[in-house]
């Protein structure tokens, strides 16, 4: 029931924060994925009874299934082309190993201290929101989109700085925001097939 919980929680999160960042900005998406997370990590560990720690696990998913599309998608801004395939697939391996720690950690403090103790230390990546606020720009095609054209072009040029590249041509029409695009929209034409 726990694992579905916190499956059912990364489904719903996935959906909604892929969705919501297009229009809050996917570094603020990325700051609340990741607050959530450990918000609601911690609340697991201080859970008083089964059902509540089913309910904080779902929302935990909820955060973590939201830094799936959040984070692959502005990492993927930053990354030259002929090497984004690449490190997408060491940003998905990460995956792998943090379950290797995680399950050390639950070899090495459930027997000692307890599951809560556990649960109560999957909050401290929360401390990455700091990092993220002071290091990672925001999404620039967000930023264009929204008129912030003065700003798209400080994170280009900084991003094509540190990357030894030149500064790309920053004479960029805006494109329009589309309206109604959503999850829903994926299920429809263009983007599905009708079976045969």
């Amino acid at each position: 029931m726990l694992a579905t919980a916190i499956f059912l929680g990364m489904l719903g999160g996935a959906w909604f924060w892929g969705t919501i960042s297009d229009y809050i900005g996917r570094k603020l998406g990325f700051q609340l994925t990741v607050l959530i997370d450990s918000v609601f990590g911690f609340l697991s560990a201080l859970s008083p009874s089964y059902a509540w720690l089913v309910v904080f696990r779902t929302l935990t998913g909820f955060g973590v299934g939201g830094t799936l599309p959040v984070d692959y998608s502005i990492f993927a801004e930053y990354l030259p082309r002929n090497k984004r395939g690449r490190y997408l697939v060491y940003l998905e391996s990460f995956w792998a190993l943090a379950t290797i720690v995680a399950a050390g950690l639950a070899w090495l403090v459930v027997p000692r201290f307890g599951w809560r103790v556990l649960l109560a230390l999957s909050a401290l990546p929360g401390l990455v929101i700091y990092f993220i606020r002071r290091y990672v720009p925001e999404s620039p095609r967000y930023l264009l989109v929204n008129g912030q054209q003065e700003e798209m072009r400080a994170v280009l040029t900084q991003v094509a700085n540190e990357n030894g590249v030149p500064v790309p041509d920053l004479t960029i029409t805006v494109p329009s925001r589309q309206r109604g695009v959503t999850v829903a929209a994926l299920r429809r034409h263009p983007y599905v097939r009708a079976a045969r």
